[in-house]
């Protein structure tokens, strides 16, 4: 059985962090343990479907890249892959 199209796109099935206790400064350590990227408790809903429509739509995914400084929304750690970083 294979990847959905949307799971394809990205390479795998995306994994969110999802954690009231996420560091910026262990952002290597959940890259590594697998996670596509992260988003802190307490939820805010409107921007977990924001970071969801970054599986689908490469602008959306784009506007939630991992930028120092800015952990406190949670974002993606990566461009999709083939993506030019910086895009």
């Amino acid at each position: 059985m294979g990847l959905s199209q949307l799971a394809s796109r990205n390479g795998q099935i995306p994994i969110f962090a999802v954690s009231a206790s996420l560091v910026e400064e262990e952002r290597t350590t959940y890259m590594e343990a697998g996670f596509d990227g992260w988003i802190p408790k307490p939820i805010n809903f409107e921007r977990l479907q924001m970071l969801l429509s970054g599986i689908a739509d490469e602008e959306a995914r784009r506007s939630c890249l991992y930028a120092p400084g800015h952990w406190e929304g949670g974002g993606w750690f990566r461009p999709t892959p083939g993506w030019e970083e910086g895009c």
